[in-house]
Formats: C-alpha cells, sequence, structure tokens
C-alpha cells in the first residue's frame, strides 16, 4: 500500500499540482508489468464526470428524450452552465452547496459533490430544453463548464452521435394488398447503426419499424390495408435518429389478384360510375391493374361496339381517351379524356388485362363513363330475414353521381313515392345523404311498409300483387340523357292451398298445406291466433317443406291458423282454419263453447239446446265404436241418438271418438230426466273404461259449495277463511247462508241480468249465469263470526248454502269444516334447560286429530306457537326460551281448524348460574396465606372452559378448574387468597350463553379496620396478657407474636383478650393482632421488652396502633 498527502506546511494544493496522478505498485512505473490505476487531484472544483443518460433504445419513439449529467466536487461557492455549441441549456450563478444547491443534488456531502441533470427533447432538427432551443445537424457537442472565481474554469465535453445524413433512394420493390416492400441505399457503417421506417396514411396508422445494423437496406411492411396509399420514409440512427429521407408514396393493391379499377386513390369495383368531367387529366386517370402479371396486349374497349378500342395514341373526337400503362410489375392501363366525352361515346367500357379482350383468358373488369349524372345504383336495404315480424319495413336508396343539377324521383307503377325537382348539389336543396362530394355522389332513401296488400311511404300507399316494381328516375339537365333503374322485390303473388289439420293434442296442432313451386316461394309463415290475440307466428324455411307443429298451445282452446309463401317479403294469406285443441293428451274429457270442462260439471238445460251449444264427451286418440251417454238414475235409459228423447246426438269416429248431446231448439229438459248423465267411450258403458260424468238441470243448480283459503299455517289465531257457494243457470233466485240455525248471509230478488241488484255474487261465465257468492268466516276457538253475525261451536262446523227459484225445487249444499271437539290432555312438563322446555301430552285418535299446536306466553305476551304436524305427535322441545323465565304453555289439536285450549301449566327455565358459595379451606391463621375456595353451579348447557370465567376485584381470570356434578350441573371451582391484607374480596362468576353474560358473586368480607387499644400486660416470666378493643363487627380475632424476627407463632380467639404462656425470658416479642369477618384485617402491633421474669415488672411497653 502506498498513501499520499498535501504537505501540511504548504496548506493547499499549489496550481502546478493541480492534475492527474499515478500510482504504480508494486514497481516502480518504468516497469511494464507494474500495476497502474490514476486519480485527480485538483484545486479548488473539478467536473467529475459529464456524460448521456437514458439515451432510447426504441428509436420508432419520436421525438427522443434523453438526459445530460455534469457531476461537480469540490469547493462549495461556484457557476455552472451546459452547453450545445454557443447556446446555453442550463446556467446556474452564485451557487453555495452549503446554502443554495442551485437545482443539483448532492450526492456526496463531505467533498461536495453535486451532480446537474439537463433534460433534452430532440425531433430531428432541434435540440431543445425547457424553452431553450438550438437547430442542429449532425452529431450533438455538449459541454459543462464550472467556474470558481479568480481559479481555472474547468470543462468537460460529451458527443452523442447523430447521423447528419438520410439514406438515399427509398424504392418500392414490391406490393399486395396488405404488404409494401422499399429498399433503400445504406450509409457508411460509421455513419449509421441501422434505421427506421415511417410508414403514414390518411386513415390508417402503422407502427414505425426499426431494422438494426447498418448494412440491412430493405424491409416488408405488413398489416396494410388495400387500395390505399401510404407515405414512406426513412431515417438512419446511431445515438440519436438523423433527418428523414425524402418521401416514397405507394398504393397498394386492391386485392390479392385478379383485376380491379383504382382512382383517385382510391378502390373501385367492377361496374364502378365515372363522371367524364373528372378522369380529364393524366392524374386523374381510371387505373386498371393486375397484380402481379406483365402487360402485353392489354386494352380498354367500349362495350356497345367491340370494334371500337381505345386508341391511345389518338386524339380525335371519334376517340377521345388517352393511355398511359405500365408494363411491370403489375400490368397496368391507365385511362382519361384529353377532350369532352361525346354523346355516343358515353357507356360501359370494358379493361383486358394483361392480353387484349380476344384473348377468352384474360381479366376482365367494367367501368361506365357518363356525361352529365347518372344513377350509380338502386338497391334495396334492410330486408327482413327474420319473416315473423309484420308489417314489413325496408328502404330503397338510389345513389345519383355526376352533374349537380339535376331532378330526381322514385314510384311503383305510376305512383309517385318521393319527387326532388331542380336539386342543385351546391346547395343541398333536395333532401339526399352526401356521399362524396368531389364526384356529387349523393344517396336518396325511401322506408317502405308492406303490410301484405299494400306498399306504404308515408302519407302515400298503392296497393299491389305479387312482385313490387319500383323505378328510380334521374332528369338531366338541357344536354343530357334522363336516366331509369328498375329494381324488382319478390314477392308470392298467391297463397299456399289446401291448409288442413294433420293431429292435435291438448297442447300442439299439425297442419300442412300445398307447396308453392320453387320459382314462386323460399319459405313459408304459419301465424296463429286466439281470439285477437296472436299466439305464435313461425317460419318455416324451403319451398319444399309443407308441414309444421304448432307446439306450447292452450288445452281445449280454439285457434285460427293462415299460412303466407314468402320470397323477399311476405304473399297473401291462405285462407283461415279454425282447430279446437284437445282439453287433455289422454283420457275422457268434457268440452263445451269452447272451454274444458271437469267430470261432474254442471250445464243448464237453457244453454245446451242447439248443435252448436252441445256438450262434447271426447276420448283422444281413439275410434268410437259403441260409446253412449246414459242418464245415471235410470241405467236402462242410454241416451238415444236416433230419437228426440228428448236429447239429440253428433258423432265423431275417429281420429278422437267423440259424442256430443244437446236439446232440441225451445226445448226444456222434463223434470224427472234432470240429474248426471254418463258417457262411456269407446264403447259403451258396460264394457268402457273411459267414463265422465255431466249434471243436466232445469233452471238453477248450486255448482259447487266449497270453503276456501282455510289455513295451512294453524300459529295464526284467529283463524280466517271463506265459504264459497256457486250458482249456476237461471238468472232470477234468492240465496243464503247458515251454520245451523244462524243465518250468516242472504240476499233475495237476485237478478243476475241486473247489476245494480244489491247481490254481491261475483260473474264468472255470463253465458250459463254462473255467479259466486263468498263469505268471510272468522273462527276464535269458541265462535263463528262473519260480520256482526256470530255463533258459538265445538267441533265440527257444518254450513249450508241455499238457492230458491219461485215455484221451482230448492237447492241446498252442504260443507262440514273438521274441528276437534276437545283438546290434548295430560299437558306436561318432560325436560328444562336454560333455554328449552320438552313438554308431552295424550294425543287424540288419528280421526279426531291431524295435528297440534303449542302456545308459549310469558306475563301477557305471546312467546313462540309452535305447530307439531301428526296426530301421533305427543312431545316437542320449544327452543330460543329466556333463561330463568316462567312460561305459560298450552295445546290445541287441529284438523281443518283448531280446536279448544288445555289446561295451562307454568314451567321456569334453568338459570345458567344456579348458585356460588365460598369456604375456607385452611386456617384463618395464615393470614395472607389463608386459602378459600369459590364454587359456582352452572348449566351444563355451555362450555366451562370457554363460556365460564371469573372477575376477582375486576381482574379477569380464566376457568381450569371444573367437574360435572350430573347432567344438568358443573362445578366450577376458583381459590382465592386475601392479598393484600384488610381488603375484601369481591369474586363473580361469570357465564355466557347465546352472547348475554349472566353472573352471581360472593363477596368476602374484612372488619372497616384493626383493633384497638391494645395493650399488654406481664404476667411472669414466660406469660403475657394482651387486650383490645374493636372498633367494627368482627367474627374473631388473630394474635401473632414474634422474638428475634424467628419465631412465629399464630393463634386466634373469638374473645377481645387472650394469655400468650411459655414464651422466653428476657426477651422482646413484638404482638401483633387482627380481626376478621371473613378475611383478616391489617394488624395493630405492639412490642415488649422483658427484663427480669422473677420480679414481673414492666420495664418498658409500647403499642402502636394501625
Amino acid at each position: 500500500m502506498l498513501s499520499v498527502h498535501i504537505n501540511p506546511a504548504n496548506g493547499f494544493l499549489q496550481p502546478p499540482g493541480d492534475g492527474w496522478y499515478k500510482c504504480c505498485l508494486p514497481t516502480d512505473c518504468s516497469d511494464p508489468s507494474t500495476n497502474i490505476i490514476f486519480a485527480n487531484i485538483f484545486n479548488f472544483a473539478q467536473i467529475e464526470s459529464f456524460t448521456v443518460a437514458d439515451l432510447p433504445s426504441d428509436m420508432t419513439i419520436y421525438p427522443q428524450e434523453y438526459k445530460l449529467n455534469c457531476v461537480k466536487v469540490g469547493y462549495p461557492v461556484y457557476d455552472i452552465r451546459v452547453n450545445i455549441d454557443n447556446t446555453a441549456l442550463a446556467s446556474y450563478t452564485n451557487c453555495d452547496d452549503n446554502s443554495n444547491l442551485c437545482s443539483g443534488i448532492e450526492l456526496v456531502d463531505s467533498i461536495n459533490t453535486i451532480r446537474y441533470t439537463v433534460n433534452i427533447t430532440w425531433d430531428g432538427v432541434t435540440v431543445s430544453s425547457g424553452s431553450i432551443s438550438q437547430s442542429t445537424t449532425g452529431d450533438q457537442m455538449y459541454q459543462c463548464v464550472v467556474q470558481v472565481s479568480d481559479q481555472p474554469t474547468r470543462s468537460r465535453s460529451v458527443t452523442v452521435k447523430v447521423p447528419s445524413a438520410s439514406p438515399s433512394s427509398l424504392t418500392e420493390v414490391n406490393k399486395t394488398a396488405t404488404t409494401i416492400t422499399v429498399n433503400w441505399t445504406t450509409l457508411n457503417s460509421s455513419d449509421a447503426d441501422g434505421y427506421v421506417v415511417n410508414v403514414t396514411s390518411d386513415s390508417d396508422t402503422v407502427p414505425a419499424v426499426q431494422v438494426k445494423g447498418n448494412s440491412n437496406n430493405r424491409i416488408t411492411l405488413n398489416g396494410l390495408r388495400g387500395g390505399t396509399t401510404y407515405s414512406i420514409t426513412v431515417r438512419a440512427y446511431q445515438q440519436l435518429l438523423g433527418p428523414a429521407s425524402s418521401t416514397t408514396r405507394v398504393f397498394t393493391h386492391c386485392q390479392e389478384e385478379d383485376i380491379y379499377l383504382t382512382y383517385n386513390g382510391n378502390c373501385y369495383p367492377n361496374g364502378s360510375y365515372f363522371w367524364d368531367s373528372r378522369v380529364n387529366a393524366v392524374t386523374e386517370a381510371i387505373s386498371c391493374v393486375s397484380p402481379d402479371t406483365s402487360l402485353t396486349t392489354g386494352q380498354w374497349i367500349r362495350v356497345a361496339d367491340p370494334d371500337d378500342l381505345v386508341d391511345c395514341n389518338s386524339n380525335s373526337a371519334s376517340d377521345p381517351f388517352r393511355c398511359t400503362n405500365v408494363t411491370s410489375p403489375d400490368a397496368t392501363l391507365n385511362l382519361y379524356l384529353a377532350q369532352g366525352l361525346p354523346a355516343s361515346q358515353e357507356g360501359w367500357y370494358k379493361c383486358c388485362l394483361p392480353t387484349d379482350c380476344s384473348d377468352p383468358n384474360t381479366n376482365i373488369i367494367f367501368a361506365n363513363i357518363f356525361r352529365f349524372s347518372e344513377i350509380e345504383s338502386f338497391t334495396v336495404v334492410d330486408l327482413f330475414s327474420d319473416m315473423t315480424v309484420y308489417p314489413q319495413e325496408y328502404k330503397l336508396n338510389c345513389i345519383k353521381i355526376g352533374h349537380y343539377q339535376y331532378g330526381i324521383s322514385m314510384r311503383i307503377g305510376s305512383t309517385a313515392l318521393v319527387d326532388y325537382t331542380n336539386c342543385d348539389d351546391q346547395n343541398s336543396n333536395c333532401p339526399g345523404t352526401i356521399l362524396a362530394s368531389s364526384t356529387n355522389t349523393v344517396s336518396y332513401t325511401v322506408t317502405i311498409t308492406w303490410d301484405g296488400t299494400t306498399v306504404s311511404s308515408g302519407l302515400i300507399s298503392q296497393s299491389t300483387t305479387g312482385d313490387q316494381m319500383y323505378q328510380c328516375l334521374l332528369d338531366n339537365p338541357s344536354g343530357g340523357d334522363d336516366r331509369t333503374r328498375i329494381l324488382t322485390i319478390k314477392v308470392p303473388s298467391t297463397a299456399p292451398s289446401s291448409l288442413t289439420v294433420v293431429n292435435k293434442t291438448a297442447t300442439t296442432i299439425t297442419v300442412c298445406w300445398t307447396a308453392l313451386d320453387s320459382s314462386d316461394a323460399d319459405g313459408y309463415v304459419v301465424n296463429v291466433t286466439s281470439d285477437t290475440d296472436t299466439v305464435q307466428t313461425v317460419q318455416v324455411e324451403g319451398s319444399s317443406n309443407n308441414t309444421i307443429t304448432l307446439n306450447g298451445l292452450r288445452e281445449l282452446t280454439t285457434y285460427s291458423i293462415t299460412i303466407r309463401a314468402y320470397q323477399q317479403l311476405l304473399g297473401p294469406a291462405s285462407s283461415t282454419i279454425r282447430v279446437f285443441t284437445h282439453c287433455q293428451y289422454e283420457n275422457i274429457y268434457l268440452a263445451y263453447n269452447g272451454n274444458c270442462f271437469p267430470n261432474g260439471s254442471y250445464f243448464w238445460d237453457n244453454r245446451v239446446n242447439s248443435v252448436a251449444d252441445s256438450i262434447s264427451c271426447v276420448l283422444p286418440g281413439t275410434s268410437l265404436t259403441t260409446g253412449q251417454w246414459v242418464r245415471v238414475n235410470d241405467l236402462d235409459d242410454p241416451v238415444d241418438c236416433n230419437d228426440n228423447d228428448p236429447f239429440n246426438c253428433t258423432e265423431v269416429t275417429s281420429p278422437d271418438a267423440s259424442i256430443s248431446i244437446y236439446l232440441s231448439t225451445n226445448q226444456t229438459l222434463p223434470e224427472d230426466q234432470e240429474g248426471f248423465y254418463k258417457c262411456c267411450l269407446p264403447t259403451d258403458c258396460t264394457t268402457a273404461t273411459n267414463i265422465i260424468f255431466a249434471k243436466i238441470f232445469r233452471y238453477a243448480e248450486i255448482e259447487s259449495f266449497s270453503a276456501a283459503n282455510l289455513p295451512s299455517d294453524m300459529t295464526v289465531y284467529p283463524q280466517e277463511y271463506k265459504l264459497n257457494c256457486v250458482k249456476i243457470g237461471y238468472y232470477q233466485y234468492n240465496i243464503s247462508f247458515k251454520t245451523g240455525n244462524t243465518p250468516l248471509a242472504s240476499y233475495i230478488n237476485c237478478d243476475d241480468r241486473n247489476d245494480s241488484t244489491s247481490c254481491p255474487g261475483t260473474v264468472i261465465d255470463n253465458n250459463m249465469y254462473t255467479i259466486k257468492y263468498t263469505v268471510n268466516i272468522t273462527w276464535d276457538g269458541v265462535t263463528v263470526s262473519s260480520g256482526s253475525i256470530s255463533q258459538s261451536a265445538t267441533g265440527d262446523q257444518m254450513y249450508q248454502c241455499k238457492v230458491e227459484v219461485t215455484d221451482q225445487l230448492t237447492r241446498t249444499r252442504n260443507i262440514d269444516i273438521k274441528v276437534p271437539a276437545t283438546a290434548p290432555s295430560s299437558l306436561t312438563e318432560v325436560n328444562k334447560t336454560v333455554t328449552t322446555i320438552t313438554v308431552s301430552w295424550t294425543a287424540l285418535d288419528s280421526s279426531d286429530a291431524d295435528g297440534y299446536v303449542v302456545n308459549v306466553t310469558s306475563d301477557t305476551d305471546t312467546v313462540q306457537t309452535v305447530q307439531v304436524e301428526g296426530s301421533s305427535n305427543n312431545v316437542i322441545t320449544l327452543n330460543g326460551l329466556r333463561v330463568e323465565a316462567t312460561y305459560s304453555i298450552t295445546i290445541r289439536a287441529y284438523q281443518q281448524l283448531l280446536g279448544p285450549a288445555s289446561s295451562t301449566i307454568s314451567v321456569q327455565t334453568l338459570p345458567v348460574n344456579n348458585s356460588i358459595n365460598w369456604t375456607l379451606i385452611s386456617s384463618i391463621t395464615q393470614l395472607n396465606n389463608t386459602q378459600y375456595r369459590i364454587d359456582c353451579l352452572t348449566t351444563t348447557d355451555i362450555n366451562p372452559s370457554t363460556d365460564v370465567y371469573w372477575s376477582v376485584n375486576g381482574v379477569i381470570k380464566s376457568n381450569s378448574m371444573y367437574t360435572s356434578i350430573d347432567v344438568l350441573t358443573y362445578s366450577n371451582t376458583l381459590l382465592v387468597y386475601p392479598d393484600p391484607l384488610g381488603v375484601s374480596v369481591n369474586v363473580t362468576c361469570i357465564a355466557m350463553i347465546g352472547g348475554v353474560n349472566y353472573s352471581k358473586f360472593v363477596i368476602l368480607q374484612v372488619p372497616s379496620g384493626p383493633p384497638n387499644s391494645v395493650k399488654v400486660f406481664i404476667l411472669g416470666a414466660t406469660s403475657i396478657r394482651v387486650n383490645w378493643t374493636n372498633s367494627s363487627e368482627a367474627n374473631g380475632y388473630v394474635i401473632e407474636y414474634t422474638t428475634g424476627g424467628v419465631t412465629r407463632n399464630v393463634v386466634s380467639t373469638s374473645e377481645d383478650e387472650i394469655v400468650l404462656t411459655n414464651l422466653s425470658s428476657m426477651s422482646t416479642y413484638t404482638i401483633s393482632v387482627y380481626s376478621f369477618i371473613n378475611l383478616p384485617s391489617v394488624n395493630s402491633t405492639v412490642t415488649v421488652l422483658k427484663f427480669d421474669g422473677e420480679s414481673l415488672s414492666l420495664t418498658e411497653c409500647n403499642w402502636y396502633v394501625f
């Protein structure tokens, strides 16, 4: 090691010694094998380093940003600046590192090492930092200068390498619809490390591409769009980017192969239109291109005269066109006008590439070159693919291109849907949408609604059948031909015929039809309605498909079904068929007037007196053989369908066996023949397995009498339900309800034809005059009540509904509500815990009860009501009760309603803490070592290790000692000591259940103070008497006496004095007296000195009362 330092005698390094030093070890510097290291020892201040940081590695990000870092070391007072050429990018004067760091960052405090940073932005032309900028070309040379007053100026320079020139000869090498390949002349390796190619277009952003390596001079740009003009430049880079090359513009192919048209930097499809006044210069030529082919004999020809070739070298009136061409790499013919286009030569032209049009293998494309204005297209848009949406809407679009003055209209037949005259695109006075202003391309739109019969647009409408033919008419100014384009929308002219039901079920109908020819239909739409509502509309694709099953229908519903054919639009509807679905999938059912009826339904004779009003008995999927209707009261009297007896019949043999009966018009049913009839299918009633009943009656009947809304939750009390009596038939009547002899409701002179009557029935069916009457019933366990009427009841409740028609039979129906007559007996407590009570009872017979309801109350509040299902269940545990609370419990049986309550039992839940006690388990004479045991009894419903804890004078202690006494009780134990003496001990046992704490406590008491007036009397050489008075209640006293701090004796007494014997003569004793209740108090102390045991004299006696 070799160390060097400044001679203290000289103070500072003198100027001649300022500069670089080298150290050579282990030999001197003349030894070429020695080790050498350098150090700069300077006077005042120096620039430790001047560097460039954060130079970009990704050269595609532009502009470019980096940093200059100049690190000053040494003397704390100085000026510093950073320059490029003569322009200061940053300059700081009067910097003082002790108080003013300028904008530097301190690196080393001891030697005043400060770093200054300048942020640089380079945009390819200008270096800028903040608001200061300097134009520059090529390498960028920066200087950092540090100046200390009256001292040499320090400076350091750094150079950032930047190409001074751009690559030359940027050239397109190849292109496709999505790629362009370019190359360029590279720079010398000393002038470039690589290149960045930048690609832009008006509507497309392409990421710049970095090409590493100065000798790489070619790249293929991918992911481009077809038919787009891209601007391409290239820059060289070293540490930064150099200047951009001149721009090369490249138009990508419109497609990868075949032939295409371009114009004015855009691709055009086959059959495009070009206005003659916009293709009249070489820069506005129509280009015809065949990618990747070489031009040989390609040509443009006027379609109207195949012998009239475009002569690219002529400029006569007969051939006004000029051409330019490109032979390779893509055969191209550019066509433009050198003069006005004669009227005789406007129209379609075709381009053939790479050979002439006589070559059958050449590529051909067409273009229309026109004078004035033309109709570029006339199309229909927004035609529905979903033919189930009706009416149908679509749009007609007519696009005009060319001269800005014109008239335009759209028609169907002779009816104008729109008509715009004197249009001037320069003023936009007609409601078209401009698509291209350079060629005055304007779109006009008409919205059409088709309802199957009429075409309408706004207020204009036109009836039509079959295909719809529209015209777009363009009126050119004088000198120009008018233009017409025709558009036809395919619409079937006729409907499918022979729409027929093939099969049906309760929820499906299958239909078929005669299909149209494939030229007249693409498919069909089947429409299904019920009454006035559309149920479903189903599209059937394919002209030959002629059958469909309609699903998801309702049973016994009449549906109207039509069918239409469609092409682009829907054609006319077929005639309607009406189909009635089955009431159910199988088995026998009744139907009447388009509705299903269940077994045992009622029918008024006045409403079944025509064939249209017949009662139908149907058996789906069977064939009728000997089926019949028979009167139930006389099974030997079947309905004779061949005789008016008084019923008539109609029969359907298949596919569904059916017999319908009805009375003749104006005929009533004889009184002796009203009643229930049964229908047997498909055979007669002697062998039939499918039978259904219907009651056919005269005047009025009670269709049903039932209880509704009977409670399933028997815990809700009182109980409410409804009686519903449904009257059917004759419209004039009286109706009443009663229970026993007590009327609940009565309505007289009811007339169903008159809404103003006071009879509050609800109409169910106007045709049959079916009216429902309702009575609301409340049952409180003792009394049935409805409104202000009440009736005491026990056991089952019997109700009657009666309907009376003058001079006719009175109709009555009865209903019984099952109610237990007695309460369960012997309600008994079985078990209980702190939060539960288990009870049992003597169950009723299953015919007298469906279950039970147990009601629990506390004070006057209902705590819980529990439903026990099943007549044989006779035990329940009531949960969630309060700790140590008294509950009243009753039980009721229930069937449809609740029966009477049992007698009440009263049960109290167990406490969480049953008791707390203390026991002295060591002698009180042990004073502060006296041990007490606290015992706390808690329920086994809680965990003693986690749910029980102790509080001793506010200090919480865990519970670790516990034992099980029995199945209901834990004994929890805590040992405590009187420490310190004289302080009562409050011990609380805390048990937690359900988040609630329950506690019991015990207090171990101490006297309010120690004994007073302690006196000592020497009785002899070895005995003394001690007495005292006590200022508070005490249960006894403890006397402690010691001698020499060695011997300690403790005795107790319940008296207020004590004689101490067997003492040592000539010894000094300290005597302490404690009183105690449960715990000892603090002590009162005296000291006794004995001199002469024989003389029995007291030479010294001191006492102290505490």
